[in-house]
């Protein structure tokens, strides 16, 4: 039987949890990395689904929260820029 474990890996700004959440074998991670996967994105490796999932959702949440903290900044300097008379 082969040891299969489930990887979280970093999210981006669009991610779902399938994106970032995904179960390998160490023969399926080694071919996740020869396509592009980066060890460094890896943000958990471990056998418990649900601690996996609840992992994946809770980087993704805090991904979008980020998001959501740049756009309102990027906001807050236009409405800044345009009240100055600036350009942004």
């Amino acid at each position: 039987m082969t040891l299969k474990f489930w990887i979280v890996t970093k999210p981006t700004k669009n991610s779902t949890i399938p994106d970032i959440c995904f179960k390998a074998d160490a023969k399926g991670l080694i071919l996740q990395a020869r396509g592009g996967l980066d060890p460094e994105d890896i943000l958990l490796t471990t056998l418990d689904e649900l601690h996996a999932l609840t992992f994946a959702l809770d980087a993704i949440r805090a991904e979008d929260d980020y998001q959501d903290s740049l756009d309102q900044q990027e906001t807050q300097s236009e409405i800044r820029d345009s009240r100055m008379g600036g350009e942004g």
